[in-house]
């Protein structure tokens, strides 16, 4: 779907959030649902604000989530990312903040994070820790924050001590944020195993070296877009170390 028209001589600033998404690298099946949530957006702002979407403020921005999620029966959680990478491409730096403290509520409200959602993981394992009631990334945090806590459940489990490791320092990762199902797995396989290793990374960095394991490792996946490891490494340094790790 293209939206690149005109509007009274004038570009639409819909071309600019097409040409932003395109130079971060995205997908095209992924620019066009973005594309048609910024469209749904803007029909909303003239359907039921009589404005358009450059006269949007705060409380529109709200109204239309709200609507979003009770027309559509889903989360917008996808919506309010989406806007908030519009208003930072056409540079509407209040209505990007109120996106993203939208975004941050929505986060804080999220439902746990399931350990059998970690991919590459012996399902069997992930069903003994779910019989002693560890099912999500907190359980694990909670059961193997030391060495010997690792080691006790291991041996009780049988499973191997290097699968509890794993298990731990994946569901630490999930603290830090948008590093979920498939991007735990790959920062845990490309090397950035805990919080306190991506807080010491800087971001454009850290996106070169996803790139060159992508490409070595002919990962099924796109390499994570800048702002978001941005906001990653800023929350992993936000983040006080709860776990005991080995030496």
């Amino acid at each position: 779907m293209n939206f690149a028209k005109k509007r009274n001589g004038e570009l639409m600033e819909n071309d600019t959030f097409e040409r932003f998404l395109k130079k971060s690298g995205r997908k095209s099946n992924v620019i066009n649902k973005y594309l048609t949530y910024v469209q749904l957006y803007e029909d909303y702002l003239k359907e039921n604000k009589f404005k358009e979407l450059k006269k949007a403020v705060s409380e529109d921005l709200e109204d239309f989530l709200q609507h979003f999620e009770a027309s559509e029966k889903q989360s917008s959680k996808t919506v309010i990312y989406t806007l908030l990478l519009y208003y930072k491409a056409t540079d509407n730096k209040v209505m990007k903040d109120k996106a993203q403290k939208l975004r941050l509520l929505k986060k804080s409200k999220k439902t746990p994070f399931l350990l059998d959602k970690i991919l590459d993981v012996n399902k069997r394992f992930i069903e003994k820790l779910s019989s002693e009631g560890i099912k999500t990334a907190n359980d694990m945090i909670l059961a193997g924050k030391t060495r010997k806590n690792r080691f006790d459940l291991a041996e009780k489990l049988e499973i191997p001590y290097e699968v509890i490791l794993e298990l731990t320092k994946i569901s630490d990762l999930t603290r830090v944020g948008y590093v979920k199902e498939k991007l735990t797995r790959l920062y845990y396989n490309a090397g950035i195993q805990t919080p306190e290793i991506l807080s010491q990374w800087d971001a454009k960095k850290l996106r070169k070296h996803f790139e060159v394991y992508i490409k070595d490792t002919n990962w099924d996946g796109m390499v994570p877009n800048l702002s978001d490891l941005v906001n990653n490494i800023e929350n992993a340094k936000k983040l006080s170390s709860i776990i005991e790790y080995d030496d």
